[in-house]
């Protein structure tokens, strides 16, 4: 062994001898160099018997690299398990490997723990996989792929006898063979049907045993057993099909070799015991197990090396070729399979249904087709190859098309439907997205085409891109319908071209996909719909034509009929469409179809008839209607529009109206039988003023006009011939015997406007006239009294009438009043009339005047007749003032004596619930006699009074009269104390005041408890037992409530300073003086301010209030 530097410096050798002449010793104590391991040549095999031991994967300290090899930097190793891999995976197709020929070279070094290592060169070997190399084809062909497989089978080597020589050869090489240690046997197609042994009588058969049940599956049990179920020493033990070999092992039983004989026992495949083959395999005698003695033979097997513990295996197969016709194909898998059929003795396999590269129908969808063909050797089945293909299917420029209909939309819904019929015979040219004409997919020019009877068209062949269709239709006189009428929600169906005009129609847009027709680009076309109307017109001038300014007729039913597809009327087909004039007088049918049509008109205005029919030349503004309301005959061609079918109509003329001129003899205005006025003129003219006719009255004053049309008229009555006037009209409610003419300012007189419907009459268009009338007659009148009450002036006997007429006073002082109406002003003072009184409020005018003054105020008045005449006269109304304060008031009271009687209830018990009370008989002031006062109180209580229980037996008594803030009323309560609270009674006047404006009497006290109230006020006794004395007299309670609410302070509401005011209560002091023995006692009585505000009195000395 020749030693170098890796740069080739030689170093050094070693020599030993490998004859095995001497003992091999080569270690390192010798060199460099130790001896681990050898191998020796057997020559009877030409292998290698090896020695020595290397260390294995997960020994302790072991590690793995990649150390060299071609192809070594594409491969990794794990440096703990050994296991080698390529870094990317290798590809057959492009080989990386440094031959390029797909066999990798790599070197592996195992390195031991103390640094010995040992290398292992690797071989790899890529085999193709099909399916990366696919077989491609053009869509849409069925091109046939031939395998050209040739069929290798591996048969098995029956060894038989063979075996046996083997390992004596082996023995006599020195090689201590032992027994066997594995066999493989193989499973005949048959059992064997009779028993047989070999020459030598070492093969034992036994007898076929019944239930095969001819599936060819069998249960195979390897023992060196002589029952087939004792398994305490099993060699093999599973399911084997009739062909298969399968191998016995020593070691499954934990032996290392088999004994002298091994049986192998078959069963059926349910556990059916079938048959024993027994045979020896100790070699004693030659194996010669073989078909010809069995169903089982022996094809390979490893004979135990007792030196080594390894085995010598045997056996293996032959080669056998085999080629057509000796091969039948078959399709046996692949995830596409079901896509593809295979010519069963050619191999030739093709798709059944061309591929179609734009709907992949293999199972990833991508174009690439997966199948596997069996190639099976018709002369040995069992030898077969099964070759996976992959088939991609690769794009090809496709052809495409286009198509669509031109229909007749019969029912103008812009949709295809309900059966409609094509369009024959329309002329289509396609275009190419610029506009010019296409070209199909070979670039030749795509000629026209003409609609089939159906309407449809369609153009092939075309290459994928887009187009436009143009049609041309210039007989049919039809026009498109409306194009996308849902927004294409309804593309199938609706109608998508749009109109070039001059009969021609285009789609653009249309796409055009390879291997596909664009479907549904269509057209559809309606017949040209016409028209027909006009109107219906009032003729006002009668005349057959429609003059500017004739107004229309509203709601006039306008019948049209059809005479259908027929054309004549009266048949099943007739149509009928019916409308109603506007305000205009205007109707109009539209999306008419031509053919022949006539209109009748109905439900004219009441009374209306048709005027003459075609009066006048021109067609467009005369009367089609004929007396019953029908046109002739009018027809339309397709799309027509006739706008001249017109009715005038008119008034036939049949109204009229009358009346009566009469003479108003008894000057009532009304004609109750009263004589006619003959030979006036009357005169008929339109609430426009137009003249339309003139007549005179008749003997008994009668006129009438006839023949009038409908409308709005006026009467005109010329004056009386012999000066009579025209009376009031419209007097009363009875208008067949009113008049009701209204005086014109030329003397005429006219009735209001008089409506006339078609053929109405209105009599009773009278007018009255009379005599002159004569004014009335007013006088001058005056009236009297106080400013704050209201003063009435009758003025019955100041007015009169010399005709006799009612009068009726109608303003003062120019101002318009009416009976029971408002009031007027007039200068301040408020008017306002009653029947003949007028009625003068002057209260705020005459607020300044005070008691005793006084003032005139002159009106005029105005009175009428109701025949137009009227007459003013003047009235003076003398206004007296009313007092403006206490001490006016106070200073009219009458001076000197007057004379009164006082009625008293406690003259005998029981008493009643009043006190006194005072009555006025003599003062010489109207505002007093006579009158009866119920207020009136006692001042001290302890002087005589000439009294009574009543007024006609009571004295007349006699005193002075003041107020009772008068200072002299001092000098009548002179010396009186008052018991209520000490002081002079003089000083409690304001209190007692106050108790009078409290009405006491009315609010639920009786006289006397106001009474004793006051005397305690003016007297110094205290009356508490007058409530022991008489119930009548009240309770002391009550009276203190008085008292207790008399002395509150008068700005807190109750009597303490308390003065009378205007407006108030006022107490008036009766004081009698000494004179009368009898009658001494000073009254008070409680005067309401209005009663006594006023003192006016007439020239005859009255006195008003």
């Amino acid at each position: 062994m020749h030693i170098f530097d890796d740069d080739g410096t030689y170093l050094q050798t070693i020599n030993f001898h490998t004859s095995c002449s001497a003992p091999i010793a080569i270690g390192d104590q010798y060199g460099s160099v130790s001896l681990v391991g050898g191998a020796l040549l057997d020559k009877g095999t030409g292998g290698l018997i090896e020695y020595g031991v290397s260390s294995g994967p997960g020994d302790a300290g072991v590690t793995y690299a990649i150390v060299g090899g071609a192809d070594a930097a594409l491969f990794q190793v794990d440096p703990a398990t050994g296991e080698v891999s390529f870094i990317n995976a290798p590809d057959y197709e492009n080989p990386l490997d440094d031959g390029a020929d797909n066999t990798y070279d790599v070197i592996v070094r195992c390195t031991k723990e103390d640094g010995s290592f040992e290398d292992t060169p690797l071989e790899v070997c890529i085999e193709d996989d099909p399916t990366d190399d696919p077989i491609c084809i053009d869509e849409n062909t069925t091109p046939v792929v031939d395998l050209n497989v040739t069929v290798e089978c591996e048969e098995p080597k029956d060894l038989g006898l063979d075996l046996c020589m083997e390992r004596d050869a082996l023995r006599d090489a020195g090689v201590d063979a032992g027994k066997f240690a594995a066999v493989t046997l193989r499973l005949g197609d048959m059992l064997t049907t009779t028993s047989s042994t070999d020459q030598n009588g070492k093969l034992d058969v036994g007898a076929v045993q019944p239930g095969d049940d001819g599936d060819g599956i069998y249960h195979i049990r390897v023992s060196n057993k002589d029952n087939p179920n004792d398994t305490s020493e099993i060699y093999f033990d599973g399911t084997v099909a009739a062909g298969d070999s399968f191998t016995a092992l020593a070691s499954a039983a934990g032996r290392n070799e088999f004994g002298s004989e091994t049986r192998v026992h078959i069963f059926d495949d349910d556990g059916t015991y079938l048959q024993t083959i027994n045979f020896h395999t100790s070699c004693s005698a030659p194996i010669a197990i073989g078909d010809q003695y069995g169903s089982v033979s022996l094809v390979g097997g490893a004979l135990l090396d007792k030196g080594t513990g390894g085995l010598i295996e045997y056996g293996g197969t032959f080669a056998a070729e085999a080629n057509e016709p000796d091969i039948v194909y078959a399709i046996v898998g692949g995830a596409d399979a079901a896509l593809f059929r295979v010519d069963a003795a050619t191999g030739e396999v093709s798709f059944i249904d061309p591929p179609d590269y734009e709907n992949p129908l293999d199972e990833d969808r991508d174009n690439t087709y997966d199948v596997i063909v069996r190639a099976t050797s018709l002369s040995d089945p069992d030898c077969v190859t099964e070759t996976p293909i992959a088939i991609c299917v690769e794009d090809v420029p496709e052809a495409g098309s286009l198509s669509g209909r031109y229909w007749c939309d019969d029912n103008r819904d812009g949709l295809d439907n309900d059966n409609e019929p094509g369009v024959q015979g329309v002329h289509v040219a396609l275009l190419d997205s610029a506009g010019n004409p296409a070209t199909d997919f070979d670039g030749n020019p795509v000629p026209s085409t003409l609609t089939a009877p159906d309407g449809s068209y369609s153009f092939g062949n075309l290459a994928p891109g887009t187009y436009s269709v143009k049609f041309t239709d210039t007989v049919s006189g039809k026009e498109l319908t409306t194009q996308n009428v849902d927004g294409d929600v309804s593309d199938d169906i609706d109608s998508d071209a749009f109109d070039l005009g001059g009969g021609m129609s285009q789609i653009d847009g249309i796409v055009v996909v390879a291997e596909q027709d664009t479907p549904d680009n269509d057209a559809g076309v309606v017949k040209p719909l016409g028209a027909l109307g006009d109107r219906v017109w009032f003729d006002t001038d009668r005349d057959g034509v429609q003059d500017d300014g004739e107004t229309g007729v509203a709601d006039v039913t306008v019948t049209l009929t059809g005479a259908g597809d027929d054309g004549v009327f009266g048949t099943g087909d007739d149509i009928t469409a019916i409308r109603v004039t506007d305000g205009n007088g205007n109707y109009l049918f539209e999306d008419l179809e031509a053919g022949d049509y006539k209109v009748t008109f109905s439900d004219l205005p009441a009374g209306y008839v048709f005027t003459t029919l075609d009066a006048g030349p021109d067609d467009a503004i005369d009367s089609d209607a004929g007396a019953g309301g029908m046109t002739a005959t009018v027809s339309l061609a397709l799309g027509d529009i006739n706008l001249t079918v017109d009715a005038g109509i008119v008034d036939p003329g049949t109204a009229s109206l009358a009346g009566r001129y009469f003479c108003d003899e008894n000057d009532n205005d009304i004609d109750d039988g009263e004589p006619g006025v003959p030979g006036v003129t009357v005169t008929l003219r339109t609430a426009g003023g137009a003249l339309v006719s003139v007549t005179t009255t008749a003997p008994d004053g009668s006129y009438e006009f006839t023949g009038l049309v409908a409308g709005d008229y006026v009467v005109t009555f010329a004056a009386d011939p012999t000066g009579k006037t025209f009376v009031t009209p419209n007097v009363g409610t009875d208008d067949t015997v009113d008049s009701d003419g209204v005086l014109n300012s030329d003397g005429t007189a006219s009735t209001g406007i008089i409506s006339l419907a078609i053929g109405a009459r209105s009599d009773d268009n009278d007018v009255g006239v009379e005599y002159p009338n004569s004014p009335p007659e007013a006088t001058p009148d005056t009236g009297k009294g106080c400013a704050d009450t209201e003063i009435r002036v009758d003025l019955a006997d100041n007015i009169s009438d010399p005709d006799g007429d009612p009068v009726t006073i109608t303003a003062v002082d120019g101002v318009a009043l009416t009976d029971g109406g408002p009031a007027i002003d007039v200068g301040g003072v408020l008017v306002r009339l009653e029947g003949t009184e007028l009625v003068f409020d002057g209260e705020t005018a005459f607020a300044s005047l005070d008691i005793g003054e006084e003032d005139t105020a002159s009106f005029s008045y105005t009175i009428e007749d109701g025949n137009g005449g009227l007459a003013t006269s003047m009235i003076d109304v003398t206004f007296c003032g009313d007092a403006n304060s206490v001490e006016a008031l106070c200073g009219s009271l009458p001076d000197g004596e007057i004379t009164y009687r006082v009625q008293s209830s406690n003259i005998v018990l029981p008493v009643e619930d009043y006190a006194f009370n005072v009555q006025f008989v003599s003062t010489g002031d109207a505002r007093f006699d006579g009158s009866t006062y119920f207020q009136a109180y006692c001042l001290d209580r302890g002087t005589p009074v000439g009294r009574a229980e009543s007024f006609g037996s009571a004295p007349l008594n006699s005193a002075t009269m003041l107020c009772a803030s008068d200072p002299g009323a001092v000098a009548v309560l002179s010396g009186q104390i008052s018991a209520y609270n000490g002081n002079a009674a003089v000083d409690n006047l304001d209190m007692v005041s106050w108790i009078l404006n409290q009405d006491f009497e009315n609010s639920g006290y009786t006289g006397w408890e106001v009474q004793r109230a006051i005397w305690e006020l003016m007297d110094s006794d205290d009356l508490q037992f007058l409530d022991g004395v008489d119930p009548g007299f009240g309770s002391d309670a009550k009276v203190q409530e008085i008292l207790d609410a008399a002395a509150v302070d008068a700005s807190l509401g109750g009597g303490e300073g308390f003065v009378a005011g205007v407006g108030d209560v006022v107490g008036i002091l009766l004081d009698p003086g000494d004179s009368d023995p009898a009658n001494k006692q000073p009254f008070i009585v409680a005067v309401d301010w209005e009663d006594i505000d006023c003192l006016c009195t007439d020239n005859s000395g009255m006195i008003f209030l």
